[in-house]
């Protein structure tokens, strides 16, 4: 039982581990993403002006990201 109880703690330190490193390496390529974005002008060019849709979202929205009028 004891071989069974460490078998089962190396894998969880294992899926800890890959967890870990899973959100690391999206965090990092969301990162890239946006500093790219950010150094051309493609970023401006596309989101100058908003819709109304982008409007009626930042209007309706509270601090917390909920949706609904206040």
């Amino acid at each position: 039982m004891k071989g069974v109880k460490k078998i089962k703690k190396l894998y969880n330190y294992y899926a800890i581990g890959l967890i870990i490193s899973l959100f690391s390496f999206v965090s990092g390529m969301e990162l890239y993403s946006y500093l790219s974005v950010r150094q051309t002008s493609l970023f401006a060019t596309l989101y100058r002006e908003p819709t109304k849709f982008d409007i009626n979202l930042l209007k309706s929205t509270n601090y917390l990201g909920a949706i609904g009028n206040y």
